[in-house]
């Protein structure tokens, strides 16, 4: 059996505060934000159906990565570029994306 901890029990909200605080945490949220900062611009710039057909799908240093479902998304998501990241800055005033990168993968929508 695993030794108990000695002491008196903290509240739950201090250890997740002390938690938040961890810079892997912080960049971890920033990400998370920037992300959701993402998803509204493209539904702010392009609508919802134009929107529901690209997603993020992840990062490669200071650009995100969007992930459309075929070529002729991607090539509605590339002419509004500017405009999208524009909004991204206007949501996220830390957002680190300098610039978006395109990818057709319409494996991210296969049906399961």
């Amino acid at each position: 059996m695993p030794r108990r901890r000695s002491g008196s029990l903290r509240p739950l909200a201090d250890l997740l505060a002390e938690l938040g605080e961890r810079p892997d945490m912080r960049y971890g949220r920033r990400r998370l934000e920037t992300t959701q900062a993402i998803e509204a611009a493209l539904r702010a710039v392009l609508g919802n159906d134009a929107a529901a057909r690209c997603r993020p799908a992840g990062y490669a240093g200071r650009a995100a990565i969007l992930a459309c479902r075929s070529n002729a998304s991607a090539q509605i998501v590339g002419m509004q570029v500017p405009r999208i990241m524009d909004e991204v800055r206007r949501r996220v005033a830390h957002a680190d994306v300098r610039e978006l990168r395109l990818t057709v993968a319409p494996e991210y929508w296969a049906e399961g």
